[in-house]
């Protein structure tokens, strides 16, 4: 049962994450335009923000131990979905600094700096978050050296497949269904779902 639990914790986050970035994307993608060089940005923010938050909380994580690592995973997605959904807030932000200094019309380097560091508002602190996930997990399931199916890699897979799934149901059912907005809405709901089932772990855990 327990084994099950942490399966489906991965494959929730790996669903929410993904549900995002796609949302995310299309959201600064009608602010920046449609170009490969918008995109660029949009990806590279995201990318930067969940490399930052492995590397800066996964050595954090390697310092705790028991209910301090689960704590630190319930505070996380909570986290992350308290910060994503708050995104929705920046977007009006993000699209009026922009108006500032582009029509539009132009493509340079330097604009792509200004895409970059706009999508980096946006995305920074809930994609750090997201980032520190994994390995505060991981790091809690091989120090209670539960047996899990061909290893730490299985995790990853499970992940991964939550990835896909929330890649597949945002952009062919979510969002038009749902609309930009409840989309976010409804991965923010997942992850604080994903928060709470994890907290129950803590009763299990030596202070």
């Amino acid at each position: 049962m327990r084994i099950k639990l942490i399966y489906l914790l991965f494959f929730l986050s790996g669903v929410a994450g993904l549900i995002y970035e796609i949302v995310w994307s299309r959201l600064l993608v009608l602010i920046f335009g449609s170009t490969t060089q918008s995109m660029v940005a949009v990806v590279s923010a995201y990318m930067m923000g969940l490399g930052g938050g492995s590397l800066i909380i996964g050595r954090i994580a390697d310092k705790l131990t028991g209910k301090q690592l689960v704590k630190l995973y319930v505070l996380l997605e909570a986290g992350v979905g308290i910060t994503g959904i708050a995104t929705l807030g920046l977007v009006p932000v993000i699209k009026s600094t922009y108006s500032l200094v582009s029509n539009g019309d132009g493509v340079t380097w330097s604009l792509l700096m200004v895409k970059f560091l706009l999508a980096e508002m946006i995305l920074v602190l809930p994609a750090l978050l997201m980032g520190g996930t994994l390995p505060v997990l991981t790091r809690w399931v091989r120090e209670q050296n539960i047996a899990l199916e061909k290893g730490l890699s299985q995790l990853y897979a499970v992940n991964t497949l939550g990835a896909v799934v929330g890649v597949l149901m945002a952009a062919l059912v979510m969002i038009e269904i749902l609309g930009l907005t409840n989309t976010i809405l409804v991965a923010g709901l997942i992850n604080l779902s994903v928060a709470w089932r994890a907290s129950l772990m803590t009763k299990n855990e030596n202070k």
